[in-house]
């Protein structure tokens, strides 16, 4: 199913900002990222939706979950979580 990729992505993302401190740059705390995420992951599991506009922003570059990724060095593994969440955000 499409929409497994998408939670695998989050799931992803999430896991990684856990272990990460809040980057200078990001116009987001490492808290309130994850917060959006698992907001985004509920709809996604309970209704197969999600607020794309919402994603694309937060996997924006140079945006918060980028500069945090390279902040705390999984800059390359960002590069994979979000090519699989522009799939359904239409930032390709």
């Amino acid at each position: 199913m499409e929409i497994e990729k998408l939670i695998a992505a989050l799931e992803d993302a999430i896991r990684y900002l856990r272990v990460s401190g809040s980057s200078a740059w990001a116009s987001m705390s490492v808290d309130e990222m994850i917060q959006a995420l698992e907001t985004e992951l509920a709809k996604c599991r309970d209704s197969g939706r999600y607020d794309a506009h919402n994603l694309a922003f937060l996997f924006a570059p140079t945006g918060p979950l980028q500069e945090t990724a390279i902040d705390n060095g999984w800059g390359e593994e960002y590069l994979r979580i979000s090519a699989d969440i522009d799939q359904f955000t239409g930032n390709q």
